[in-house]
Formats: C-alpha cells, sequence, structure tokens
C-alpha cells in the first residue's frame, strides 16, 4: 500500500470530536453527494497533507541518522559512523512520493 493511500485511508477512518462529545468520521462530516465526490476530496486532503509534511519527515529522518554518526563518532566507530552518514545522505536525496 501506497503512503498516500494510507494517509487517505486514515483519513477516511479517523473519529473526530466536534467538541460536544459526538464523534464522526470524515466523510460523514463532508456535504457531498455521492461517496466517489467525498473520496476524491479525502484523496486531495492526503496529498496535500503529505506534500507539506514531505520535508520535515524527510530531515526528522535524515537527522536521526545524523545523531547516530554522531554518535559513533564519539565512540571511535568510524566504520559504523559512516554507514550512518550514508543512511542520512541517502534520505536526504529520497523523492517526494507522486
Amino acid at each position: 500500500m501506497e503512503l498516500r493511500e494510507i494517509v487517505a485511508r486514515a483519513m477516511r477512518e479517523t473519529a473526530i470530536d466536534n467538541g460536544e462529545g459526538d464523534q464522526y468520521c470524515l466523510l460523514d462530516l463532508l456535504g457531498f453527494s455521492g461517496e466517489n465526490q467525498a473520496h476524491i476530496v479525502v484523496n486531495a486532503l492526503a496529498n496535500a497533507a503529505i506534500d507539506a509534511m514531505w520535508p520535515v519527515m524527510r530531515e526528522m529522518c535524515a537527522g536521526v541518522a545524523d545523531a547516530q554518526a554522531a554518535d559513533a563518532s564519539e565512540t571511535g566507530n568510524a566504520s559504523r559512523g559512516a554507514a550512518a552518514q550514508e543512511i542520512a545522505e541517502n534520505i536526504r536525496s529520497l523523492e517526494q512520493p507522486k
């Protein structure tokens, strides 16, 4: 399953609290006549969320690898540090999913 499908499914199925104790699914709250239109809107929302978050997610993952490289350097494990640095560079080079 693709990332966009996972996010869209979560958006469709996640319960939303209206602040008054009632819970609804996003599809219940959309005022479209027809499930296909609602799915198009949810997919567009999922795409927008991924597009907005992709640089942040990529940098967070690369940051973890950078931290592992720094830790390895401090403990004198050069091969582990080099591997972690290569992982960080590979993560930063990842293309955004289409």
